[in-house]
């Protein structure tokens, strides 16, 4: 048993894919507006890591037993 087994379906593939591009435009806009650097890199991270989530189709959420919306 893998630690990553998928457990999204297209939906929320993309619905993640679409979430992490726009949280990382938004760490984009954040960094020229000169917001402080911990608060670019939170953004940065979160939307890499629902892109990560997108790609390989799980979702920690999920592994967790939480259900979620998509």
């Amino acid at each position: 048993m893998s630690l990553l087994n998928q457990n999204l379906d297209r939906g929320g593939r993309v619905a993640r894919l679409f979430a992490g591009f726009v949280i990382l435009l938004a760490a984009l806009l954040l960094f020229l507006q000169e917001f402080p650097v911990w608060v670019v890199a939170l953004a940065a991270f979160g939307g890499a890591f629902c892109i990560f989530q997108a790609l390989t189709g799980w979702c920690w959420l999920r592994a967790l037993g939480i259900r979620t919306w998509c």
